[in-house]
């Protein structure tokens, strides 16, 4: 299970009281695989993040949010993980912004570098390690669509950022597979990926659905927000 952006970060309710730990609770109990930094969550600061990245059991990811005073990335660039047999690399990728220092208590500078620049250092390093490289964006269709047409190491595109409701699809013979799930989590997307012997993607499916009101609520996220409410 994958998120493409901006779900630490809210003006309103539990998730803006807690600093985001309200939504790592949540998708730690959902049992994420990773999240991608978006350019809100930023607003949160370095410090705050941290703290976040540190209570998360799953990964969270951005090859190009820089702590402006190291050079290094505040989050994982890329995670390798296992999956059916085959070596699933997934990166990271932030929606480029001006340099952030949001809070005077944490003066840490945070830059974002350009994202199709980083990504195209990125894609080859994770290709090396993983059978399938799955690129989580938080950058917008647009700028999507040029990685997928510009990168061939990536195989597949999980897009936020634009809120645009994307059944997967490959635009171009061989390119990377697309796809984005709307966004306040209220859609989900699926996405079945069939891989030849050497990782390729010969086949793909899936879709966007709208979460309404016939799907019911699981009993212990129910609980659990009316804990922190």
């Amino acid at each position: 299970m994958l998120d493409a952006g901006n779900a630490l970060y809210a003006t309103q309710g539990p998730v803006q009281k807690t600093n985001g730990q309200a939504a790592i609770t949540a998708m730690n109990m959902m049992s994420y695989d990773a999240i991608t930094l978006g350019d809100q969550d930023l607003i949160l600061g370095a410090a705050a993040l941290r703290q976040r990245m540190a209570e998360a059991t799953f990964a969270v990811l951005s090859a190009n949010v820089i702590d402006a005073s190291t050079g290094q990335p505040l989050a994982l660039p890329y995670v390798i993980k296992e999956a059916k047999g085959h070596r699933i690399g997934i990166i990271g990728l932030t929606r480029l912004s001006t340099p952030l220092a949001p809070n005077p208590s944490d003066p840490t500078t945070l830059r974002v570098d350009d994202p199709l620049e980083t990504i195209k250092r990125y894609a080859p390093e994770v290709a090396e390690q993983a059978d399938v490289v799955i690129l989580l964006s938080h950058v917008g269709l647009p700028l999507d669509q040029t990685i997928a047409a510009e990168v061939p190491e990536i195989d597949i595109i999980i897009g936020g950022q634009s809120r645009n409701v994307l059944a997967p699809i490959r635009e171009n013979e061989g390119g990377a597979v697309l796809a984005q799930a709307g966004y306040r989590g209220e859609w989900i997307g699926t996405l079945t990926a069939h891989l030849d012997a050497q990782g390729q993607v010969v086949s793909f499916g899936g879709e966007t659905v709208a979460l309404t009101e016939e799907y019911g609520d699981d009993p212990e996220m129910t609980q659990f927000v009316a804990s922190i409410k």
